[in-house]
């Protein structure tokens, strides 16, 4: 009964701290653009699916990272990118890294969302001004590829929620084009890149700027998923070296095709991992190290390294700012930029306070789903017998122990 995940849902939005109590959303999560570029940049965002920055120090994987590894030292890099808590998992790390908030839940709907069950909502988000947000309303045309089914996990709601125009996932795929090509969760990194390739080239041909959005699978948990032409140690205990080395070829191919077309000598392109990696055949070492997210943008500035601690909410400020976009306080929503001094919300809470902050606050939560103008919540009616159910089951399965 203790930890059943409604029993720790009420305990922990029913309760508030201090920490939360005196934090107030409507003066917290704002955005106030003071100015906006004289010449607009592209935008290239480039997910990679649990690629966090770790696998970089890893005996077993440092050799298969190093093109990353290259690629961030000549970009600006941020090299202390903390995860917090409602930013694990991949749509909570697009929605932190382009709304500046973390997915927090929703009344009990929140439960079962997080984990990971297959949910698709219409909209996400509704009244939250994200990074797609801005850019539609500047005239960029924004674009969205992965290689997974864009209704799991409510990823096609949130982009077409927040400005984003041309989709493509698994389901936009033929069969027949995906026979041989596929995995689990849809098609393979190369034949993903090969929609890229057309997609960035569609979009640069044309006269408005773009935003470029794409996420990976192959380094997904427990042990990769190979493209057909990305050898495998068949010797190997893990498959995750031979993953990490064919996505970092793939980033390095389309960064240098990018990089020698005329579109591409105004784009900036930000690589990133989605989240820590999760349950996999490299843990134990992972879990021996200290843990940090992926983050860097290319671009035509010079190299520079971000040692400050900061998280995913600080990524949409600081691509803004990066475009040529002026920020009061260098804020997005709860995000600060990392080219700004402000105080960011981990270096003014810490990780201890932040998880505080965080979790359960409902205070917060429930206006990030709120439509805007206001309407009737979107929060799931569960039907009061899986109340019940949820304290009864439990029970029954104490009782048979003991009888």
């Amino acid at each position: 009964i203790l930890i059943s995940p409604v029993t720790l849902f009420v305990i922990n939005s029913q309760i508030e701290n201090e920490l939360q109590l005196r934090f107030d959303p409507a003066t917290e999560v704002s955005i106030n653009i003071t100015q906006r570029p004289d010449a607009q940049r592209n935008l290239i965002i480039i997910y990679l699916e649990s690629l966090e920055r770790t696998y970089g120090g890893l005996p077993a994987t440092k050799a298969a990272y190093a093109p990353i590894q290259t690629l961030a030292a000549n970009s600006t890099e941020a090299t202390n990118l903390h995860q917090i808590f409602g930013t694990s998992y991949t749509i909570a790390g697009i929605v932190a890294s382009q709304c500046g908030v973390p997915l927090l839940s929703s009344g009990l709907r929140g439960v079962f969302f997080n984990k990971r069950t297959k949910e698709s909502l219409d909209t996400l988000l509704p009244s939250v001004t994200c990074l797609g947000d801005v850019l539609a309303q500047d005239g960029y045309t924004l674009s969205y590829l992965n290689g997974a089914d864009l209704n799991r996990f409510s990823k096609r709601g949130f982009l077409t929620s927040h400005g984003y125009s041309r989709l493509l996932g698994s389901g936009d795929v033929s069969p027949d084009i995906m026979n041989g090509r596929s995995n689990p969760f849809g098609m393979n990194d190369a034949l993903l890149f090969e929609y890229v390739y057309d997609e960035y080239d569609h979009l640069a041909a044309q006269t408005n700027p773009f935003a470029l959005s794409m996420l990976t699978i192959a380094t997904h948990g427990p042990d990769a998923f190979l493209d057909n032409d990305c050898k495998a140690d068949n010797t190997a205990d893990t498959q995750l070296p031979a993953a990490i080395a064919c996505t970092a070829k793939h980033v390095n191919d389309f960064i240098s095709y990018v990089r020698a077309t005329p579109a591409g000598q105004h784009t900036d392109i930000l690589v990133l991992s989605d989240h820590l990696a999760l349950v996999n055949t490299l843990e134990d070492e992972l879990g021996a190290t200290e843990r940090r997210n992926l983050f860097f943008i290319n671009s035509n500035s010079p190299p520079e390294m971000i040692s400050r601690q900061t998280t995913m909410l600080d990524i949409y400020p600081t691509l803004l700012e990066n475009m040529g976009y002026t920020l009061q306080n260098g804020q997005a929503n709860l995000g600060h930029s990392m080219f700004n001094p402000t105080e960011n919300l981990l270096e003014r809470f810490g990780p201890d306070g932040v998880e505080k902050l965080l979790n359960g606050n409902r205070t917060l939560a429930e206006p990030l789903w709120r439509r805007s103008p206001p309407v009737s919540s979107p929060h799931l009616s569960l039907p009061t017998s899986f109340l019940v159910w949820s304290y009864v089951l439990p029970c029954l399965s104490i009782t048979r122990q003991y009888n």
